[in-house]
């Protein structure tokens, strides 16, 4: 009985927390993480600028050894720094020509998606320009080539099947 009155008591009692109530942390580790952090922007950030000046790929794995090499205590910062640190991460969006081909891709991939009528085989003549053909097919990932190859294997096989049984009942009539 007298345990459930101190635990009452306690109930009671304002609760001070050292945890930083955001982001779940002690507060005097605060000024740690934003050293941290700040020594990984930078870092980052020479590390980007130099591959640019040196026209190299700006790719996370590139990122993190040219960091390797700038930094004094050669630790360097992790490829998943780059894209959990917002301002980082912005920064390798801007010089990143690998990122912005991704986006393109992703760009005309949802493009290419909207168009079903390339999926049917029906649609295409003989005498379109082949230039044109071409320049489309390059556009394309070899898994997209892929999947395109077997659509088309899928669709003689039908046709030849359709013809077959067309063939054989012409021969049944006779």
């Amino acid at each position: 009985m007298n345990q459930l009155k101190n635990i009452e008591r306690m109930r009671a009692l304002p609760q001070i927390s050292i945890l930083n109530e955001e982001k779940n942390e002690p507060h005097w580790l605060r000024k740690e993480y934003d050293k941290r952090e700040n020594r990984s922007i930078g870092l980052g950030k020479e590390a980007i600028d130099r591959l640019v000046r040196e026209k190299k790929d700006v790719t996370y794995n590139n990122i993190s050894k040219k960091s390797k090499e700038l930094d004094p205590q050669s630790k360097g910062i992790h490829p998943n720094t780059i894209s959990r640190n917002e301002e980082l991460y912005e920064y390798y969006k801007k010089h990143s020509k690998t990122y912005a081909k991704k986006k393109t891709l992703e760009k005309r991939r949802k493009v290419q998606n909207k168009q079903p009528h390339l999926n049917n085989f029906d649609y295409i003549k003989l005498d379109r320009n082949k230039a044109d053909v071409r320049k489309r097919y390059n556009r394309l990932t070899k898994k997209e080539l892929i999947n395109r190859l077997i659509e088309c294997e899928e669709y003689i096989a039908r046709q030849n099947n359709l013809w077959l049984v067309e063939k054989f009942e012409e021969v049944n009539y006779e």
